[in-house]
């Protein structure tokens, strides 16, 4: 499996559920969901934790079987994804060939996470994950739902 972390920032939190790759490509969210506060030290533990998780995933076969609650819904306690689209957003690291790329959501018009090609950023194969971590934090906290009262 690539190394990969996803991780939803909403209501001053971040969840990182784990990622199971699906059979036919792509990956699945997948309890369980890690969270921790938005300080960088915490932040970076639970990353590592996450990664350790996501590494240790079998690739998921489906089945017939209905699936589990959304992890993300069950660890946030939100009602719809709609809800934590309204102030959240979602941020993937991947470690790619000889690189590590940060790509982040926006929320579109009907309410759903897309990410923004404009805002995805490149670091080289060695940078550290506390600047990494740094660079989500900014972002977060740079958008407009977060100032607002």
């Amino acid at each position: 499996m690539p190394k990969s972390v996803s991780m939803i920032v909403w209501q001053h939190k971040a969840y990182l559920p784990t990622l199971v790759d699906y059979e036919h490509g792509g990956f699945l969210e997948k309890n369980p969901v890690l969270t921790s506060d938005l300080s960088i030290d915490n932040l970076l533990m639970v990353v590592k934790e996450s990664l350790e998780n996501n590494q240790e995933q079998q690739i998921y076969i489906e089945t017939n079987e209905k699936d589990e609650k959304k992890p993300i819904l069950e660890a946030t306690g939100a009602k719809s994804w709609k809800e934590i689209t309204k102030t959240g957003a979602v941020y993937v690291i991947d470690w790619v060939n000889d690189s590590i790329r940060v790509d982040m959501s926006y929320t579109d018009k009907k309410g759903r996470f897309l990410f923004d090609r404009d805002k995805v950023q490149i670091f080289s194969e060695d940078t550290d994950l506390r600047t990494i971590l740094s660079a989500i934090l900014v972002d977060f906290e740079s958008r407009p739902e977060q100032t607002s009262p």
